[in-house]
């Protein structure tokens, strides 16, 4: 179970790699077709710049089985390098010189067997074919900033589709388009599912046994109510909620989209990571190029603790903040912490969380509350100004106590 849980820890939560601020990427555009027969996805993608990043040379990461690649802008083709570059897992680095980029447009073309997507559990699986940043199965440097997208895919007739964005079905072809710009082209196509439906949450699940799924439903309901009622009503009004049972190590949230990864019992951890996926609904405003991340991630994970703490009960929140104390206590603080450090995540993620459950015992549970939501509604995305907030809510003494427990 600590192998199992140190691996959710390092990949679960919401993507956490060196995003830029710029904006070099205007969109992505993709042409897909997926043979389910003989497992092999072809793909066409033009990538649209805003700005060429500095610098002689770019760089891309795919994952390193793809074949047949080939970079063309306007009419030429473009020269490239591989190197052994990885960034995600199995990944591999595409470099080219920037000059050869014409009217801001990339076109690369490629084919990837599906059976050699392994990347953080998600192999190959008929019925549930689930395809993300994680398996690298697109080409993306996250240091070219966040990117709508639009993607049509060509499948066979009995495959569905759901995933980040708005889709549409036309016979044999699937699109998925996200207008908000994201880190992510997440999709899962899907046949011999159903469809369930908790409030405005879709449900689609695989590999789970009817009770777990009555669990689930019950507690999604139960999680998501209560962030509405506290925060404030979410602008994920369409939620699509996927949930497995494949061995996936990696469970993630996208706009509107949320992927969990689950064991054939659905325990109380498993829940919590629902809770914290669902909090980044909320929890999602503040950079995640630096140790700020902090404010998407701790405030996730505390709410987590909350929702479950509303759910279960006091026992339940006892043993959370003991597990989050003996984390904490062997964690770096993240306040202006470094990404790529050892234990980077775990700090940004559980040592703030425990940071704000010593700010509630200060200040008191109903004042914590009230502060979350006065917090979200005020869209911090700064330490600085979270602690002049909560010196404005709860006075100087409780901004000084948080501020001196970050430095510590």
């Amino acid at each position: 179970m600590k192998k199992q849980i140190k691996i959710i820890v390092a990949l679960c939560f919401a993507f956490s790699a060196a995003i830029s601020t710029a904006q070099n990427v205007k969109r992505y555009d993709g042409n897909i077709h997926i043979d389910a027969k003989t497992h092999v996805l072809t793909a066409d993608f033009t990538i649209t710049f805003n700005t060429l990043p500095e610098g002689k040379q770019m760089k891309l990461f795919l994952h390193e089985s793809t074949s047949d690649l080939q970079l063309k802008s306007g009419s030429s083709v473009i020269k490239h390098t591989i190197t052994n570059e990885e960034f995600i897992e199995k990944d591999h680095a595409i470099n080219f010189d920037k000059a050869n980029i014409k009217n801001l447009k990339l076109n690369i073309k490629y084919s990837l067997n599906l059976d050699s997507l392994s990347n953080n559990g998600f192999r190959f699986n008929e019925n549930w074919i689930e395809l993300n940043l994680y398996t690298a199965w697109y080409p993306f440097n996250t240091s070219y900033g966040r990117f709508p997208y639009t993607v049509t895919t060509k499948i066979s007739q009995e495959y569905q589709l759901f995933g980040s964005g708005e889709v549409v079905n036309r016979k044999k072809t699937w699109i998925i388009e996200q207008q908000i710009p994201s880190i992510d082209i997440s999709q899962v196509f899907y046949k011999g599912l159903r469809e369930e439906v908790i409030g405005k949450i879709k449900l689609y699940h695989y590999n789970i046994n009817s009770e777990n799924v009555e669990t689930i439903k019950r507690n999604t309901r139960s999680h998501f109510n209560l962030l509405n009622s506290w925060l404030g009503k979410s602008n994920s009004n369409d939620l699509v909620l996927g949930v497995s049972n494949l061995k996936h190590t990696t469970s993630y949230a996208r706009k509107n989209f949320i992927s969990l990864s689950v064991s054939s019992k659905y325990s109380e951890f498993y829940d919590k990571i629902l809770a914290h996926e669902l909090g980044h609904l909320w929890w999602n405003k503040a950079s995640v190029t630096n140790w700020e991340e902090w404010l998407n991630e701790s405030f996730a994970e505390y709410s987590a603790i909350i929702l479950q703490r509303h759910l279960f009960g006091e026992e339940n929140f006892e043993k959370n903040i003991s597990r989050l104390k003996k984390s904490a206590s062997k964690l770096a603080s993240p306040y202006q912490l470094k990404k790529g450090v050892k234990n980077y995540q775990s700090s940004v993620t559980y040592k703030g969380a425990y940071f704000l459950y010593e700010l509630e015992n200060k200040i008191g549970r109903a004042p914590m509350f009230s502060l979350m939501t006065a917090i979200h509604k005020a869209k911090i995305k700064s330490t600085e100004k979270l602690l002049k907030l909560i010196e404005e809510k709860q006075g100087k003494e409780a901004a000084t106590f948080l501020l001196e427990r970050l430095k510590k």
